[in-house]
């Protein structure tokens, strides 16, 4: 008898450990609802790419230091995945800002704007006859 209820209490122990969530199956409330990149492309463009994870509708503005709005986008709910690019060869040097947000969540990107002096770049080439 013994025994019998052994085996029970051990079968009963590995089925709940076998069932057991952890906390990572477990929908996290805290966790954002999207997830934004900003990086430059070599043609002096601004990309951002924003994965909207529960569908919500979003908003992305750009800013400058004075805090007036330069740039406004609108990203539709049913969008999961965006891409925006802004050329921003036409703005002044200085600090900007992009706020990226929907109803629960916000984010803000700092980047700069910093005049570059142009690379030279002298190629020589020996031709051999």
């Amino acid at each position: 008898m013994k025994t019998i209820l052994k085996v029970f209490a051990c079968y009963f122990f590995l089925q709940s450990a076998a069932h057991a969530k952890t906390s990572d199956d477990v929908d996290n409330k805290s966790a954002k609802s999207f997830e934004s990149v900003i990086y430059p492309l070599k043609d002096g463009r601004l990309r951002i790419n924003i994965t909207n994870a529960r569908l919500e509708r979003m908003v992305v503005i750009m800013k400058n230091e004075e805090g007036v709005v330069i740039q406004k986008n609108f990203i539709d709910k049913k969008c999961e995945k965006a891409g925006i690019t802004y050329d921003v060869s036409n703005l002044e040097r200085g600090k900007y800002k992009i706020y990226i947000r929907n109803k629960k969540d916000a984010e803000i990107k700092d980047f700069n704007i910093e005049e570059v002096k142009a690379q030279h770049r002298f190629i020589t080439m020996n031709v051999v006859d």
